[in-house]
């Protein structure tokens, strides 16, 4: 089934309030190895890595002070989805053991020193030239914690961008991707494969074509 692929749109995501780029290199990084990022796949994250790993970027790229994301735990719950902040504390270790993310110290407002997380400036510097526009009012208006309920359509929906191309119409960006090349990319199993595609229909990320 063809699928549209809803909050893809670079000059939409301009026109709403910019947004972030989303490195194709976790889905792709078998054809373009970085260093100390050969164990950073979509496929092999958690759930829970993948749920807040959008939301980092999201702070990354708002961040004018530091340019680093300096989001609360409870920010990152409510941001991603998640309710555990034991879960989020977990979700952020991986992905900076992964190298995907570095854990830095600044000195905040009230004076004290406190953690960000910035993002790896290899995976930074790829994501320049190849990445996927993720509109910020998509994090910052709640839509992705939404898909928190179903965390494989979290997942779900980053591979089908990555699978992506254009339509007869230049303006729709569809995937034609088959559901197994879909789950193994999203890292997910075929068996939950319905009810994250229904739920991506259900918050307007996906449009069945």
């Amino acid at each position: 089934m063809k699928r549209i692929i809803c909050h893809g749109d670079i000059a939409a995501s301009v026109s709403n309030g910019g947004f972030v780029r989303f490195p194709k290199y976790l889905m792709l990084n078998t054809y373009d190895r970085l260093p100390g990022l050969d164990n950073a796949t979509w496929q092999a994250m958690s759930l829970a890595s993948k749920s807040v790993f959008p939301v980092m970027l999201y702070f990354k790229y708002i961040s004018e002070e530091f340019k680093i994301a300096i989001p609360s735990q409870d920010t990152l719950c409510k941001l991603s989805g998640i309710g555990s902040r034991n879960t989020i504390m977990k979700a952020c270790n991986e992905l900076c053991n992964l190298g995907i993310c570095n854990r830095l110290r600044y000195m905040a407002n009230n004076g004290h020193m406190a953690h960000g997380y910035d993002i790896s400036l290899e995976l930074e510097m790829h994501a320049e030239k190849r990445f996927m526009p993720l509109p910020k009012y998509v994090i910052k208006n709640g839509l992705w914690a939404k898909l928190g309920g179903t965390r494989v359509a979290q997942a779900l929906y980053w591979a089908m961008r990555s699978f992506v191309g254009q339509s007869s119409d230049a303006e729709v960006l569809v995937c034609n991707a088959n559901r197994k090349e879909l789950c193994e990319r999203a890292g997910i199993s075929v068996t939950s494969f319905y009810a994250a595609e229904a739920a991506l229909v259900d918050f307007g990320f996906v449009l069945p074509g």
